[in-house]
């Protein structure tokens, strides 16, 4: 029986060889007189499943060659066979690269943009590869003030090198041109700063050595500012030789902005109060009313009834025209009955680019109790909440890249600040035991990270990713010196500062789907791990929910619904958390 199945298997197999559709196609090559070249361009196309994959993989080849050196190389034409293809190519000589000479050219350029390296090792030559570099080599002289710089006058020289390759020696004659500076920038517009802060932003003045580079990247520049929108390339014009005169338009973005939350809550299921409750916040921006591009920021958050907090922020940049910007904060925060923390920071940052710039900070933190300490508080595990003056050293690094700062559809934005301090206890006198056990002054250490990603999947569809992490480091924690998290900008689903914690990872993920480039509505889910080294907690709260933003004459209105869990309480719809904004920028 297995041998009368075998029979009939090879009968099969001859069979279906025999085919014309099965039978096995032949592909020959003419033309081509180097064997190695010839086996390669056939284990190329013997996959190919008819004539058009064929000659599409053929002229792959063909574009191989010819970037490897074979500047000849050409594939002429495919002819159909009874059993197959061929495939008529000419080849021609390989073409090596032995010496670029450039009158004129200092050495160093020459290693700047990678010329030397192709003479060591006699690269193939590629035209393509060579004029690349020849025009890298220009940019360097555009942005170092020759906008005229050239080469012109070329030789080329060929010496035959074996039976298959010829030598290429390549001569060309370099010009830097006049060195050209910067004579007036002429600025127009519904701009409102003064002409020497807008030449601090641009990084360039009258003055300046012209750089080509500098002057393409200024609508990316300014439009990535919160000062202006749609600019375009300025116009350049050149009357002489080392003279070059700018004209820019500006267009005034509408920076500050007045940006409302309101916050709506479910009765506290711990109170015997069933009504709703409410929470908001008030941010008001102010942006460049002394005309030199400073800004003044004012920001009130009500949590509770008896919860409140309240930012101060002034920012000073591009001081004496230089990319060195400083910041002052001023920060209360009272807490219930319980605590009362206020803190002052001072920062100053330096803008290496328009994307990327570095922080140093100094902090000073006070913390003080609103109510005595219990008589029966003897021992460590009593208190958690105690007086204290932090002093702070710290700095960072801040990283901004986003297609559009209000309503971003692809970017990144990333911050990370690391700082160190001291502690020292401020309170009145203890008890024997609790005195002793106290530490009247502790090392701190604090590190942050945010990063927030938007990238567009395809057509309106966006998705928008994030992460904000939070570590604090002493040997003695307490209640009034933690972070506090939850609600509507960090974990949402929960109540306002929900949470207490020296130690934080929130994860977001969110879709969008755009209406207009203000309008969107969106789904979300949060998660969010949290420790708090005063009561021992580890929590992992997590939310989900929607929301929708919408642009308007009067400004950008947004409503969201969230939920949030504990992962000890069933989800349910009642519990749910409502916030309304209102964004309005003038």
């Amino acid at each position: 029986m297995s041998y009368l199945l075998l029979r009939t298997l090879l009968a099969l197999s001859l069979l279906l060889a025999l085919l014309p559709g099965h039978a096995q196609q032949q592909v020959e090559v003419v033309g081509m007189d180097q064997p190695r070249l010839q086996q390669k361009l056939l284990r190329e196309v013997r996959t190919a499943k008819d004539s058009a994959g064929l000659w599409q993989r053929a002229k792959a080849f063909e574009s191989w060659l010819y970037q490897n050196g074979w500047l000849e190389a050409s594939l002429d034409s495919m002819h159909t066979q009874p059993n197959g293809w061929q495939l008529y190519m000419h080849l021609g000589p390989q073409y090596l690269l032995e010496q670029i000479e450039l009158e004129g050219l200092a050495p160093a350029y020459k290693a700047r943009v990678g010329l030397d390296k192709l003479e060591k090792k006699r690269a193939p030559f590629s035209w393509r590869e060579l004029e690349a570099r020849l025009g890298r080599c220009l940019q360097l002289f555009e942005d170092a003030g020759h906008p005229f710089a050239a080469f012109y006058d070329p030789r080329i020289d060929y010496q035959p090198a074996g039976p298959h390759s010829l030598l290429v020696r390549v001569r060309y004659r370099f010009d830097a041109g006049p060195l050209v500076r910067i004579d007036s920038i002429h600025i127009s517009g519904n701009h409102r700063e003064k002409d020497a802060f807008v030449y601090a932003l641009m990084r360039l003045r009258p003055g300046s050595i012209y750089a080509q580079s500098a002057i393409e990247q200024l609508p990316r520049l300014l439009n990535n500012s919160i000062y202006y929108q749609q600019v375009e390339a300025p116009e350049v014009e050149f009357p002489s030789q080392d003279r070059a005169e700018l004209q820019l338009r500006l267009r005034r973005r509408q920076a500050g902005k007045f940006d409302v939350l309101l916050g709506i809550l479910p009765a506290d299921a711990s109170s015997q109060s069933r009504r709703l409750q409410f929470t908001g916040s008030a941010d008001i921006v102010l942006v460049s009313p002394l005309r030199y591009g400073e800004l003044v920021q004012l920001k009130y958050d009500k949590f509770t009834s008896s919860s409140q907090r309240l930012d101060v922020r002034l920012m000073l940049p591009y001081l004496l025209g230089t990319p060195l910007r400083v910041e002052s904060k001023l920060f209360l925060h009272k807490q219930e009955e319980d605590f009362l923390n206020r803190y002052w920071q001072f920062a100053a940052a330096y803008d290496f680019s328009a994307t990327l710039s570095a922080s140093f900070y100094v902090r000073n933190k006070r913390a003080s109790l609103l109510r005595r300490l219990s008589s029966q508080a003897d021992t460590l595990d009593l208190v958690d909440q105690l007086g204290g003056r932090l002093n702070m050293l710290g700095g960072g690094l801040s990283y901004q890249q986003l297609d559009y700062r209000l309503t971003p559809t692809k970017g990144l934005e990333a911050s990370l600040y690391a700082g160190t301090g001291t502690r020292k206890l401020l309170a009145p006198p203890f008890a024997d035991s609790l005195e002793a056990a106290l530490l009247k002054e502790q090392a701190v250490q604090e590190l942050e990270l945010s990063v927030k990603w938007y990238q567009p999947l395809a057509g309106r569809h966006i998705l928008h990713l994030a992460n904000h992490s939070y570590w604090l480091r002493q040997e003695q924690y307490f209640t009034n010196d933690l972070l506090q998290v939850g609600g509507a900008r960090s974990i949402r689903g929960f109540n306002e500062n929900q949470f207490f914690t020296n130690l934080y990872t929130f994860f977001s993920a969110e879709y969008r789907f755009m209406l207009e480039r203000d309008s969107y509505i969106f789904i979300f889910g949060d998660y969010a791990y949290l420790q708090n080294s005063v009561s021992q907690e580890h929590l992992r709260p997590r939310s989900f929910g929607l929301g929708m933003r919408y642009g308007t004459r009067a400004g950008i209105i947004s409503i969201s619904y969230a939920l949030g869990s504990l992962g000890r309480n069933d989800v349910r719809a009642g519990r749910g958390k409502i916030h309304i904004g209102l964004i309005n920028q003038f």
